[in-house]
């Protein structure tokens, strides 16, 4: 008697399943940015709130060996960070634009500052150019945290849109 849990093409309907998810996902980043932006940005803080609360609380047991006073503080911090993005996305919005901003900042310094010290690099106008790119998106993303990731989100919505496609038709299409 056949198994009738082998007659479906389990790979196959996972790559479907998997594709579709991401489709979804990466049509609502790009169509309602700000909406799954803040979405993500409660889901972190909910993160943050129950891994700060806890890791506090191993840090107030009697647990020898442990650094209390390291744990207490971090978790202090969790629960601070998880209550902004709760209590204001918006802000925690900001913030997480803020940080990516600096973070292109340094980054466009960085590849600016090899392409003039490195010399012998084959290629290091294209890393100056770079760069240069980079020093521009920086300062849009930190004058303008929330806009910048919007953008930010519209990436990663149509990588995700990409995925989908790739995953929910191309591969549950040839794999057997």
């Amino acid at each position: 008697m056949p198994n009738t849990v082998d007659c479906m093409d389990t790979p196959r309907t996972l790559f479907l399943l998997l594709g579709l998810i991401a489709l979804l996902f990466g049509i609502l980043a790009v169509v309602f940015p700000a909406v799954v932006l803040v979405s993500l940005v409660i889901i972190v803080g909910i993160i943050f709130l129950l891994l700060g609360i806890i890791m506090a609380g191993i840090g107030i047991s009697d647990e020898p060996g442990v650094p209390r006073s390291l744990l207490i503080a971090g978790g202090l911090l969790g629960i601070i960070i998880g209550l902004i993005a709760l209590i204001s996305p918006y802000i925690a919005t900001i913030a997480i634009g803020l940080i990516i901003g600096i973070w292109i900042l340094v980054t466009a310094v960085v590849s600016i500052s090899r392409a003039v010290a490195y010399k012998w690099l084959p290629h290091r106008v294209l890393l100056g150019l770079v760069g240069v790119l980079g020093l521009i998106v920086a300062f849009f993303v930190i004058f303008n945290p929330v806009g910048g990731t919007v953008a930010i989100m519209w990436v990663v919505g149509i990588y995700f849109i990409v995925i989908g496609l790739v995953a929910g038709l191309v591969i549950s299409w040839f794999v057997r």
